[in-house]
């Protein structure tokens, strides 16, 4: 197996390069824990406004469910 060595990226002092493979990797880990973090909370936001959105729906069925038994409600008061 061969070794790897790492070469810093010209002018990205934060990112290095395989020799061997000549992948390039951010030896940065605290910008990278920012960043999924940033990533998990942006997830969590557009869970909840998944949420939000399906029980909104839910809100407007049972809305238009209400109107519809008072429609029908005020019908049988007014004779027709």
């Amino acid at each position: 197996m061969r070794d790897h060595t790492y070469e810093v990226v010209e002018e990205h002092p934060h990112l290095i390069r395989d020799t061997y493979s000549k992948a390039i990797s951010n030896r940065d880990t605290d910008a990278y824990t920012i960043y999924m973090n940033a990533a998990s909370k942006r997830k969590e936001r557009y869970s909840l406004g998944v949420k939000h959105e399906i029980e909104i729906n839910n809100i407007k069925e049972e809305m238009s469910e209400v109107k519809d038994i008072l429609r029908l409600i005020l019908n049988k008061v007014n004779g027709n």
